[in-house]
C-alpha cells in the first residue's frame, strides 16, 4: 500500500518539477548586453513565433516592448498596424510603423517593435497568445510557442 502511495505521489510532482525546470532552462537561455555608450542593459530571449520580447533598463527605469517579425509574399512599404489575437479571443491593436526587409532567404521579412505600458504587461503575462498580424501578414502561433513566448517574458519580469 505504501508502496503504490509513493508512486502515485511520484507520478502527480513529477511534471510539476519537471515544468519548474523547463522554466529555469528556458530563462538561461535570454541574453544579456550592456550598451556600451549608454550604459543600458537589454535583455533579448531566442525568437519564438515570430515574437520576442525585449527588456531596456536604463538605471532604475526598466522598459518592456515587443518585437513582431512575420512574412509576407508581397512587398509593402508605409505599413501599419500590428495586432495580437489572444487564445481567448481578444485582441491587441497598435497602429505601430511596420518595416520591411529582405531576409536571407529571400522573403519579405516584416517587423514591428512596441513599446509595452504597465497594462499592456499584465496582458501578455496573463493570456496566450494565438495569432499576430503585421498589416496585411498573418502568422500562427503554436501551443509551444505560445508558450515559449509567454514563459520567457515572465522570465524577464522577474530579473533583477
Amino acid at each position: 500500500m505504501n508502496r503504490i502511495f509513493l508512486i502515485a505521489l511520484f507520478l502527480l510532482i513529477l511534471p510539476n518539477f519537471v515544468y519548474c525546470q523547463n522554466e529555469i532552462d528556458l530563462c538561461s537561455k535570454i541574453e544579456t548586453r550592456k550598451d556600451k555608450f549608454n550604459g543600458s542593459e537589454i535583455s533579448i530571449p531566442p525568437m519564438s513565433g515570430g515574437i520576442a520580447f525585449m527588456r531596456v533598463k536604463r538605471g532604475n527605469d526598466i522598459a518592456y516592448y515587443i518585437n513582431i517579425t512575420n512574412i509576407g509574399k508581397t512587398v509593402s512599404v508605409d505599413a501599419k498596424g500590428a495586432k495580437i489575437l489572444f487564445s481567448d479571443g481578444s485582441k491587441f491593436e497598435k497602429n505601430e510603423k511596420v518595416d520591411v526587409r529582405v531576409n536571407d532567404k529571400a522573403e519579405y521579412e516584416y517587423n514591428s517593435l512596441i513599446k509595452l505600458s504597465a497594462e499592456e504587461l499584465d496582458l501578455f503575462l496573463n493570456k496566450d497568445i494565438s495569432d499576430t498580424r503585421l498589416y496585411i501578414y498573418d502568422n500562427s502561433l503554436s501551443k509551444d510557442q505560445s508558450y515559449l513566448v509567454k514563459t520567457y517574458f515572465k522570465c524577464m519580469i522577474n530579473m533583477n
